[in-house]
């Protein structure tokens, strides 16, 4: 019959002698060896101080995550403004604009301090007839 333990009776510091000098081979063999209790208290607290010190490098990572947000914060408003211009290849203005009227065609032209066209649309009925009314209604808009 085989035996749970050996030599259990034997010193610890003599025991190995013994199991050597009785056994009839050596080899090198793999398998699972339990922890003893003190093994296993030991490994909790390197666990306990490993992760208070994860804890403490991750709360270090995100102040400096926290403060690279903030930095970038302004260069990345400023990076989509600046995509939505190139994309659309224009950006959204209101300024003092100056209406003029082409009877003819039955169109009101917008035009913006430089003298360039920016909006032009059909006339309204109230705007058909030429009157200064039109002038001084224009410029209360």
């Amino acid at each position: 019959m085989v035996e749970q333990a050996i030599a259990q009776n034997i010193p610890e510091e003599g025991r190995l002698d013994y199991i050597r000098n009785n056994c009839d081979g050596v080899e090198v063999f793999g398998y699972s060896r339990s922890f003893t209790y003190e093994e296993l208290i030991s490994m909790k607290d390197q666990l306990s101080e490993i992760s208070i010190t994860l804890d403490e490098i991750e709360q270090q990572k995100k102040q400096v995550t926290d403060r690279f947000k903030e930095m970038s914060k302004e260069p990345k408003a400023t990076l989509g403004a600046l995509l939505d211009k190139i994309r659309t290849k224009s950006e959204f203005v209101k300024e003092q604009c100056y209406l003029y009227r082409d009877d003819e065609a039955h169109q009101i032209a917008y035009y913006n301090s430089e003298g360039i066209l920016v909006h032009n649309r059909p006339m309204r009925p109230d705007e058909m007839q030429k009157t200064i009314q039109f002038r001084q209604t224009a410029q209360l808009k």
